[in-house]
């Protein structure tokens, strides 16, 4: 959300009018929706709308669009599903297959598991999310357009931190890393079929690098939704470049969003 923030400050005249409803890490419970009102329920929620200038009930029927940002599965919750598994004709399993292909290989350290099954716990974490529970319940309630805007993967520099992130340096090792980004979207994708007048955004392919994470011009002066810069070692953020590129393609398509 803050990338989409600090885009916005940056857009100049015309930019459009944003009612702010966010606080970091957003849980399950802390904001509910009564009909078409979104409300907040938790007092830190209330405290930093009050911050932003929002109040703590909002009618979602009556602006132009609705985008949520995040609260689904990021990138970081599908390379944890892959720490004991290993996902038929994906580059590694094959490696594996390879290697076990001999009369006097051990047994797979790994089991195998198949690319539909591994789409299907994704869809069903995202089912489960904060963010698709939202977006049921207001289409239930409104005919308002939504986008949903999934997390943006990790910086590129992910790979370069000391003994942390080791699953995406296995990732990245073995050549899954575009695989599990595609299983993002296609899961994404899924969870979100059967509601009508949901936009779900694919991050530029501009903004891609080695297929699964975010190239650093893209996450460069990241700032906290609280304000303030984040850390310089920070590689869970996106930045005001890759917010002005959403924010471009939200207005692109608020315009043709129909229910």
């Amino acid at each position: 959300m803050a990338m989409l923030m600090a885009a916005l400050r940056d857009a100049g005249p015309g930019a459009p009018e944003v009612i702010w409803f966010a606080k970091p890490g957003l849980a399950e419970g802390e904001a509910a929706l009564e009909g078409s009102r979104l409300c907040a329920r938790d007092p830190d929620l209330v405290t930093r709308l009050e911050s932003l200038g929002t109040p703590p009930e909002v009618d979602l029927d009556g602006v132009d669009a609705v985008v949520f940002v995040g609260g689904t599965v990021s990138a970081f919750g599908a390379v944890r599903l892959l720490q004991g598994h290993r996902v038929s004709g994906w580059p590694s399993a094959r490696a594996l297959i390879a290697a076990a292909d001999t009369p006097s290989a051990a047994p797979l350290k790994q089991p195998l598991i198949s690319e539909r099954a591994y789409l299907a716990a994704l869809e069903g974490v995202i089912r489960e999310s904060v963010t698709h529970r939202l977006v049921t319940g207001l289409r239930e309630a409104s005919a308002v357009p939504v986008c949903v805007v999934p997390q943006p993967l990790p910086s590129e520099a992910i790979l370069e931190t000391e003994k942390k992130y080791p699953v995406f340096k296995r990732v990245a090792r073995h050549g899954d890393g575009p695989a599990v980004a595609a299983s993002l979207i296609a899961a994404h994708e899924r969870a979100f079929a059967g509601l009508s007048g949901v936009t779900v955004f694919r991050q530029p392919e501009e903004s891609i690098a080695q297929g699964f994470l975010t190239a650093r011009a893209y996450t460069r002066d990241a700032v906290r939704l609280t304000a303030g810069a984040m850390p310089r070692d920070d590689v869970l953020h996106a930045g005001p470049a890759l917010g002005a590129l959403y924010l471009a393609r939200i207005r692109a398509a608020v315009e043709t969003l129909e229910i």
